[in-house]
């Protein structure tokens, strides 16, 4: 902590304390992203500001632009903070996301940093912590609000979180096999667009009829389909190239 303290005050004294950062502010509050950036604007290493009023757009934005942190509204429309953060570290694995919410309940918390954000920050917050917690994310550091660990004093935030990643992951990459599977993609066209080896898709391919207790492969497309999971956006965005 007094690390990241001497690094903050260094830049506030305009001497850069780490790369120059372009910044990308996501909020469907005018009045919020206005302030924002007013409040940032002035700092030394920021050597840039956009923002976005919602997720969906943002990510149309992010293919165009460089951005290097993104301050991240939860609940917004068409496209929520959560969805959208793990829809941008999907396609921009190298961009670090900060929540910036109104909201402390755990289970947004959770959702944010399993879905890869690296920071969690309170509305509210001052603004030297928000410049403290950018310097931290941008430096492949992790950071949450001093209120919220005020809040949950007895708890190990991002141990409990990281504990819950991995199998968080396998829930994604068996969600998005299945998503794929309904697409009429083989296993072997599976494997190669998620990386995997076809035996491993073959192992995924068994626990979906298992859990869903479907004998064949019609009858698991079917029932996928019935269950809407085609309009799923965060993966139809994340597959768009080859799903066409």
């Amino acid at each position: 902590m007094q690390k990241q303290r001497l690094i903050l005050l260094c830049a506030m004294d305009s001497v850069p304390a780490t790369p120059p950062i372009s910044l990308l502010i996501i909020d469907d509050h005018t009045s919020v992203r206005v302030g924002l950036r007013k409040m940032l604007e002035q700092v030394p290493f920021i050597k840039s500001i956009d923002d976005s009023n919602d997720g969906a757009a943002a990510i149309q934005l992010l293919y165009n632009s460089q951005v290097d942190v993104i301050l991240m509204d939860i609940r917004m429309p068409h496209l929520n903070g959560i969805l959208a953060t793990q829809s941008i570290k999907k396609l921009f694995p190298e961009i670090k996301i900060i929540a910036l919410s109104m909201h402390s309940e755990l289970r947004y918390i959770k959702q944010m940093i399993q879905n890869g954000a690296s920071g969690y920050l309170l509305k509210d917050d001052e603004r030297e912590e928000i410049i403290e917690a950018i310097v931290a994310v941008a430096n492949s550091g992790t950071y949450l609000s001093r209120k919220i660990r005020q809040l949950y004093p007895d708890k190990d935030l991002l141990k409990e979180i990281r504990e819950t990643s991995k199998k968080t992951k396998h829930e994604d990459d068996l969600h998005a096999i299945f998503f794929l599977l309904c697409y009429g993609k083989s296993s072997k066209q599976i494997a190669d667009i998620m990386c995997f080896s076809s035996r491993t898709i073959e192992q995924y391919r068994r626990q979906l009829h298992e859990f869903y207790e479907k004998d064949s492969l019609a009858s698991l497309i079917g029932f996928g389909i019935g269950q809407g999971i085609l309009d799923d956006e965060t993966l139809k965005n994340r597959f768009a190239k080859f799903i066409k």
